[in-house]
């Protein structure tokens, strides 16, 4: 007979073990023991009776142990309702999406910033639930793709938070994918292999440690754990749908810099490097720079902010060190025996009050020199984030600010015709600010129908560079040139054409703009002529 007592530990009892032979329990006092030959005590109940409640007792205890790693993976759905790049004063239809989280403390989720971007409504389904918990966003990345939500009650705050072990996976160690994809309702798992670790570019050209994996990764994934060992190592973000079986997974080390980040309840975003490199593998350009055969190094090209000065790194150095890391000539460093990781891996560790550390080759001299970062690049064309884009409706015309967003999200046949046009925005994507506060303001769409445009050429999509003489700096500058006009005034605007070869000027009478303007707001089904920052200049018309 089997003491029940030396199946300990309760994480690896096995009912079937336990129970397989006769059990008694001591009447008097409730404790399970075997008789050791004599019973000493004339009243045994026999195991038929206790296996029954042993059952009971080990399906309650047992399954919280065992499932404890699938019970801190849930479900989210969310009801994403973005703002339409053409009509900013519109959102787009509501879009139901889903994808996966995983509970990392009380009461807490990590999933992907994509997940639940753009949220008008967002819900937890638990592990093995039909249960739809509401839930808010508390912190998001969107250039990392991390985000964390909490329920609106107190569901899971009975968790402990989990170890998060920084520690990077080695290649070819088995990976398993575990989340919510398509083609089925219950938690799916997936394994593979880690084929290769780099630091990448994720949104926003922000840079970070990537992981990516050969097991099988779906719509839905998004968001859901990966493990090796047993053991985080990341969250799923994204795959290459042209290609078999290459997905990517935040590792555990980006997740730890984010959270760091937002210990003071506020999302900074990470430190950025804001300088063009090139490799030096030239011979000639090796010597030109006097560089050894043993030296490796990159050369710095430009700034990618002006703003930064001329203290740190200068066009025409050779960096040659990040930190006390030596640089190779791709660019990368070692990490350990069997890893080399881009030098801007080493970012977040050395940087201290917006610096670095780094040595370069300056003028035949190596030197040491603090460089900076910064956190958001000095970019004419900026990324909006979930926010509101920023519009004014005079009459006819809506104006917008031209972001990264409005370019990107251009229909494909829209794109290829104003690519062969020479469209300003989208070869100025990366161009930074000649100005402070400059923006390239547009008609995002057609003029609205009216009789006082009879007969004028549309400016949809034209840059608009002049009102009344007076060059615009940025919509702030408009707003302010407009609401300072009179019911005696006459408006000139004057845009650039997409291709570049033609002023289209468009000239409206201030009275007849606010005369029409109920209607127009009306006929067009517009609620407000103005994002909200615009509202105070609006009511002193």
């Amino acid at each position: 007979m089997l003491n029940l007592f030396n199946c300990y530990p309760i994480f690896s009892w096995n009912p079937l073990k336990c129970l397989q032979d006769d059990v008694y329990v001591n009447s008097n006092t409730f404790r399970i023991q075997t008789p050791m030959g004599k019973s000493p005590l004339p009243n045994l109940l026999h195991s038929s009776m206790i296996k029954t409640a042993l059952f009971v007792l080990i399906a309650t205890l047992a399954p919280a142990a065992i499932a404890s790693l699938e019970e801190r993976i849930v479900k989210i759905h969310a009801v994403q309702q973005s703002y339409s790049i053409s009509k900013p004063w519109t959102r787009n239809s509501p879009k139901d999406i889903s994808g996966s989280g995983f509970i990392f403390k009380s009461g807490h989720v990590l999933t992907n910033a994509h997940v639940v971007r753009y949220a008008r409504q967002v819900y937890i389904q638990p592990y093995q639930s039909s249960l739809k918990i509401e839930a808010e966003v508390l912190f998001s990345s969107p250039q990392m793709d991390l985000a964390i939500l909490r329920p609106l009650d107190d569901s899971f705050v009975d968790f402990d938070a989990i170890e998060l072990d920084a520690t990077i996976p080695t290649v070819a160690s088995t990976v398993s994918i575990y989340g919510y994809p398509v083609g089925g309702d219950e938690l799916s798992v997936t394994e593979g292999v880690i084929s290769r670790v780099e630091v990448a570019t994720y949104n926003q050209t922000t840079s970070g440690l990537r992981l990516q994996v050969d097991a099988a990764i779906n719509s839905g994934n998004s968001g859901g754990p990966a493990f090796v060992d047993e053991k985080l190592v990341g969250i799923v973000f994204s795959r290459i749908q042209e290609a078999d079986n290459i997905g990517y997974v935040i590792p555990v080390e980006e997740v730890n810099l984010f959270l760091s980040d937002i210990e003071d309840e506020q999302y900074d975003g990470k430190w950025r490097f804001p300088y063009h490199l090139t490799r030096l593998q030239n011979r000639n350009m090796r010597e030109a720079y006097q560089l050894t055969d043993e030296m490796g190094g990159m050369l710095v090209t430009d700034s990618l902010d002006s703003r930064l000065g001329t203290d740190g790194l200068q066009p025409g150095d050779v960096l040659l060190q990040i930190g006390s890391h030596d640089i190779d000539r791709t660019g990368n460093v070692r990490i350990r025996k069997d890893l080399r990781l881009g030098l801007r891996y080493f970012i977040p560790q050395l940087v201290e009050e917006g610096r670095i550390p780094v040595t370069v080759l300056r003028d035949g001299q190596a030197i040491d020199i603090q460089t900076k970062l910064t956190r958001e690049l000095n970019r004419l064309i900026p990324y909006r984030g979930e926010g509101q884009p920023e519009y004014f409706i005079y009459g006819p015309l809506p104006f917008a600010v031209i972001y990264q967003e409005f370019v990107t999200g251009l229909s494909k046949n829209s794109l290829q015709a104003l690519s062969k046009l020479g469209y300003e925005p989208l070869f100025r994507r990366l161009e930074q600010q000649t100005e402070p506060g400059q923006q390239l303001i547009t008609c995002p769409t057609k003029m609205f129908a009216h009789a006082m445009t009879k007969g004028m050429s549309d400016p949809a999509f034209c840059i608009l560079k002049r009102v009344n003489g007076e060059d615009i700096l940025n919509l702030d500058e408009l707003v302010d040139v407009l609401s300072k006009l009179t019911t005696r005034d006459t408006a000139i605007f004057e845009f650039e054409t997409p291709d570049h070869t033609r002023t289209r000027t468009i000239i409206l009478k201030h009275k007849e703009v606010l005369d029409a303007m109920e209607d127009i707001l009306s006929d067009n089904g517009i609620r407000n002529p103005y994002s909200s920052k615009y509202r105070r200049a609006w009511e002193a018309y």
